[in-house]
This record gives structure tokens, C-alpha cells and sequence, in this order.
């Protein structure tokens, strides 16, 4: 989450012929409600509400949206980049499992944490894509994590996460933070 991790193919918990790539955000969405919980399991955005005149951001929920969004990031990055020196060469499937399980544990909370952070109502479209995008990233983890070798898994991970890394970017311009490098 430094901003945009992308995993180099050649260094990330593989075994044998699965090339994956990990994106991890400094800025993954959220929804703007904080009582329910993050739709981990449905990958499905909800409906989105319309922006209008008033529903402009008062500067204050604004302000905190963006510094609780970029704590999280931070603490997600921090985590990331522990599990990518530790995971950068395995070897075996076992290492791979158990360093997808990381990372998946990792996008998780992160997703949680976002999830629970009050956006300005004109968000609303914008974070629930981020939710949709970052809950497939999460998913395709959990299965890379069952089998580190499933190449449609892979290209899956790989798909989703620039997707996620493309709908972090409008809800960070919508925060007021710096975009972070797709490529």
C-alpha cells in the first residue's frame, strides 16, 4: 500500500508457472455508512446515489474521511510490505498459501476499516465501486490462497486489482489526496 504497490510478476508467493500481481492501495474504498458491515462475500456495489447541489462535503467530514482513508492505507502498506519481504521467494505451495492468506487478511482489514469511515454523501458512487473492486481483490486472494497455482485465479487477481487500483484513484481525487501510479 505505499501509495500503489505492483508486485513485479517474478516476485510474488507463486509456485510454478502462476504469474500474479499484487496491487495494494494506499487508498482502497469504502462506503459511506459505518453500521453495517464491509459486503466482503457480495462483490456487488450498491446503488448509487446521484450527486446534487446539496450534497456537496461540509470541509470537516471531508477533512476526516481523507485522514482516516489514508491512516488505514498506511497501516495497510505497512502491512504489505512486512508480508512482501517474507513472501518475495518462496519456494513451495505451502509458502505461497500461507503468504496469499497474508495478504488477504491484510486487504481485508483494510477493507473493513475503510468500510466503517463516514464519506461526503456525493461519494457514495465512487466508494462502492471501490468496495466492489477491493471485495474481488479479497476474493481472488482467498482463492490464490487455497491454490497458489490456479492460473485463472491469477489473471483474475491481476484484472481486479488494477480495477481496484483505477476506482482507489477517483475516490482519492474525490478525498483531495494525490493519485497513485497505475502502471
Amino acid at each position: 500500500m505505499n501509495l500503489l504497490h505492483r508486485r513485479p510478476l517474478d516476485t510474488l508467493p507463486t509456485v510454478a508457472t502462476a504469474g500474479l500481481t499484487v496491487l495494494f492501495l494506499t487508498g482502497c474504498g469504502a462506503a459511506a455508512s459505518a453500521t453495517s458491515s464491509p459486503p466482503i462475500a457480495a462483490a456487488a456495489p450498491s446503488a448509487s446515489a446521484t450527486p446534487s447541489a446539496t450534497s456537496a462535503p461540509t470541509p470537516d467530514l471531508a477533512v476526516t474521511a481523507a485522514a482516516a482513508y489514508l491512516a488505514a492505507a498506511t497501516t495497510g502498506n505497512t502491512a504489505d510490505d512486512t508480508i512482501y519481504k517474507t513472501c518475495k521467494t518462496v519456494t513451495t505451495v505451502a509458502s505461497s498459501k500461507r503468504c496469499w492468506s497474508q495478504y488477504e487478511a491484510v486487504d481485508r482489514t483494510f477493507l473493513s476499516t475503510i468500510f466503517a469511515i463516514a464519506y461526503p454523501p456525493f461519494m457514495k458512487a465512487d466508494v462502492d465501486a471501490q468496495i466492489g473492486a477491493e471485495t474481488k481483490v479479497v476474493a481472488d486472494e482467498a482463492g490464490l490462497a487455497d491454490n497458489p497455482n490456479d492460473s485463472g485465479a491469477s489473471a483474475a487477481d491481476q484484472t481486479d486489482s488494477t480495477a481496484e487500483a483505477g476506482t482507489a484513484n477517483v475516490v482519492r481525487h474525490d478525498l483531495g489526496l494525490p493519485q497513485v501510479p497505475l502502471t
